[in-house]
């Protein structure tokens, strides 16, 4: 029996032969195999209206790896209203034949967090990312930004029963992120259809359609001059996309934290050139190399910058430790969270609780289950957890090395210049923490370097410490002003926040504050440390890149004296940025769980490809935020 949606009652697929439908529809009507065959460097984008049970994503997944050549990589960007219940999804493909392929996708929908409202970027495969923007389609697709989609898929219920998804406004969306060349193929000949494809730039025509359907239609955009005016007069508008190179495009790396780890990474499977400097012996001999971080969202009453931003990098960093072969550094335990510290005797603790998690989740679209209480003070965040940075950091740049002749690591190198023309990099990316105020060109960017110190106490002895009140500190970590993570080689208390210490050593006394505020805020197991006089032997300094605003610095870098000129005579004017020049950082004690989404970011503004999460939170991401700070404040 197939699968069939209450709420439009319309079926999702061909109960007779939904592979073969699906095929002919929209694989063969959008002459996928051939054009995967010669895919370039440029990742193949396919856009999809209704994402269902995620049967045309697997097709298309299917004859990608058949057809495309090793180095080939897809995006799918797919709209959904209304996600499926992992159940069913797994109901409507048991009996299609894609035994592993369906086993993944019920893998990494099961881990994300997909059904809240938003873009939502998981790795699905090495060469395989999936984006799936959740809400009205008209919405999600003006959210597109940043490039152009090379096949459609307009696969939503029946224009009579499913309306929404198929007016004039969609296929506007649907016509500005095309370009010439761009296919689109539905199973609707409906009049209504065609014209509104045909007034959005494409070129359209009916062929026979599936199986007792007389007839299905085609296009092929052609002309971008019927939305071309409203298109230049969206924030958001999509580039053309850039012609293949005819050389192998190089980019210099500045960096070897996780941040420039993971976008050499991002432009390698791009076929990009790397060379990535690191002015210390290592990778991730900086920050990035603590023996355990943390990844969550940062939830607030109201949504933020950087609360959106979290949501979605967290969903992305644990999607692609199992893709890269770090499936054992990703510990996705849940964290728990305390709104109070210590055991004072605040009776109103419980009110504030049940009043902090109801904002956030109404705020956010979090369904109850995101965040659970766990008692009068604590609450458990679900799809949350910890990895160890310094492991990550050795896995990536294995990873990297392995790419041969197209990637170079270059260590103990002078870092203190952005390089010249003559160097030969089609990008130069300063991807260096508290490094950025070292070049003339970032020193307008507003990021100081805050010391954070932490210790490691063996694990049987913390285990001992915290015996006598095992159940009240669950063997997960915890969180308030600080942290405890319980890693079996050792629990990881952290991190102390000192923006006005240059210290590179560690400090005993820095160990005995951190050490009174764990007893304060954990005291299950800090107050049995302090009374047994616990001296932490092992621990660890490094110093977070923090942004005045908090929020993450990623996109192409502004030239700043131009733009300042520019813009204290015009505040709307376009922000003059230097050529090839892009930067990274800001990211705090956030780091770990922003590196692979803001790779993703980065490596779009670079190669001109779609963002993978929304275009308004593209530009608040932006370092042009600051210039126009500071013009306003000169005006």
């Amino acid at each position: 029996m197939a699968l069939r949606s209450t709420l439009y009652d319309d079926i999702y697929f061909s109960p007779e032969d939904g592979v073969a439908e699906s095929e002919y529809v929209y694989i063969k009507g959008n002459h996928l195999p051939d054009r995967f065959r010669a895919i370039g460097r440029r990742p193949f984008v396919v856009g999809e209206l209704g994402f269902g049970a995620g049967l045309n994503f697997l097709l298309t997944v299917r004859a990608f790896l058949e057809n495309a050549p090793a180095h080939a990589q897809l995006q799918y960007f797919s709209v959904e209203k209304h996600p499926l219940a992992i159940a069913n999804i797994d109901d409507a493909l048991a009996l299609l034949q894609l035994a592993d392929l369906r086993k993944q996708l019920l893998k990494v929908l099961r881990a994300s967090s997909w059904t809240l409202p938003g873009f939502h970027t998981i790795f699905f495969h090495e060469r395989v990312r999936l984006t799936l923007l959740t809400g009205e389609a008209e919405e999600m697709l003006g959210s597109l930004a940043g490039g152009t989609v090379d096949a459609w898929f307009a696969d939503g219920f029946s224009p009579a029963k499913n309306p929404a998804m198929w007016t004039d406004e969609v296929f506007f969306h649907v016509g500005r992120l095309s370009r010439p060349g761009t296919t689109i193929s539905t199973f609707s000949s409906a009049g209504a259809v065609r014209r509104s494809m045909e007034q959005h730039g494409f070129h359209v025509e009916k062929v026979p359609g599936f199986g007792s359907k007389r007839e299905m239609v085609v296009g092929r955009f052609t002309d971008r001059s019927a939305s071309s005016e409203a298109a230049n007069d969206s924030p958001h508008s999509a580039t053309q996309s850039m012609p293949e190179p005819e050389k192998v495009p190089h980019a210099i790396v500045i960096g070897g934290g996780l941040a420039g780890l993971t976008t050499s990474l991002a432009l390698l499977r791009r076929g990009w050139s790397v060379e990535l400097r690191e002015k210390l012996a290592a990778t991730g001999s900086a920050s990035s190399g603590n023996p355990a971080g943390l990844f969550m969202p940062y939830l607030t009453a109201q949504p933020t910058t950087i609360s959106r931003f979290t949501l979605r990098a967290c969903e992305t960093l644990a999607s692609s430790f199992p893709v890269f072969g770090a499936g054992d550094l990703l510990h996705r335990t849940g964290i728990v969270r305390r709104i109070g510290a210590g055991a004072d005797g605040n009776t109103d603790i419980d009110t504030e609780l049940e009043e902090r998690i109801e904002k956030a989740s109404q705020a956010h679209g979090l369904p109850a289950s995101f965040m659970r209480r766990v008692d009068r003070k604590s609450y458990l965040m679900r799809k949350a957890g910890w990895t160890e940075p310094a492991a990550l950091c050795k896995s990536i740049t294995d990873l990297l090395l392995s790419h041969g002749d197209r990637f170079r690591l270059t260590l103990n190198e002078r870092c203190d210049r952005i390089p010249e023309n003559d160097d030969g990099a089609d990008a130069v990316i300063v991807a260096s923490g508290t490094g950025l105020a070292g070049f003339k060109e970032t020193a307008f960017l507003p990021i100081k370097a805050v010391r954070g110190q932490l210790f490691v106490c063996e694990a049987e002895k913390a285990e001992r410490y915290l015996s006598p009140t095992v159940k009240r500190l669950p063997r997960r970590p915890a969180v308030f002003e600080n942290y405890v993570i319980p890693d079996p080689k050792g629990w990881v208390f952290g991190a102390t926040f000192e923006p006005y210490s240059e210290n590179p050593e560690r400090d005993p006394a820095s160990d005995e504050r951190l050490l009174a505020q764990i007893a304060e805020q954990f005291p299950e197991i800090g107050v049995p440390m302090k009374e047994d006089g616990f001296k932490p032997v092992h621990g660890r300094v490094g110093f977070r890149s923090q942004a005045k605003d908090y929020v993450p610095v990623i996109g192409p870098l502004p030239d700043y004296e131009k733009a300042l000129s520019l813009l204290k005579s015009d505040m709307a004017a376009t922000v003059p940025v230097h050529d090839r020049i892009f930067v990274q950082g800001g990211f705090g004690s956030r780091g770990v769980m922003s590196s692979m989404l803001a790779a993703e970011i980065l490596a779009a503004h670079i190669n001109q490809e779609m963002y993978p999460v929304e275009g308004d939170l593209v530009e608040e991401l932006l370092p042009h935020r600051f210039v126009r700070r500071d013009a306003r404040s000169q005006k």
